[in-house]
């Protein structure tokens, strides 16, 4: 089994959100109807593609859009993200970056990470 791991690198200019680098696991299945189904777990995100292009291009816009919505109607990335169980490992007051992790605590949450797809995304907004 990979060592997967999930991590989110948060950045801002004057509190507004700029950028994201996102790693997480990602799981796929083929559908009877040809579409590839993507499941991103540690965002409580579903998508779907036709083409493993257009696999990348939905995972991309699923983060973003996660992003954009919980900026606009939620709490704030970062709050979302304590919700759904990340956990802050660092911060930068100054430059107001942060990077958050999934830190698999049992035995069950680490083989299910192990069994995701490594998925990198950088995302401008």
């Amino acid at each position: 089994m990979n060592n997967v791991e999930a991590s989110i690198e948060i950045f801002r200019d004057n509190k507004k959100l700029q950028a994201i680098n996102v790693m997480v696991p990602i799981w796929a299945r083929n559908g009877d109807n040809g579409k590839v189904y993507i499941s991103i777990p540690f965002f409580g995100l579903e998508t779907f593609g036709h083409s493993s292009e257009d696999c990348d291009v939905a995972i991309e816009e699923a983060i973003k859009c996660f992003c954009l919505l919980v900026e606009q109607k939620g709490l704030g990335l970062e709050d979302e993200l304590s919700f759904l169980g990340w956990e802050k490992v660092s911060e930068n007051a100054k430059s107001q970056n942060s990077i958050f992790n999934v830190e698999p605590k049992t035995t069950a949450l680490k083989s299910l990470m192990q069994t995701g797809q490594q998925k990198a995304v950088a995302i401008s907004l």
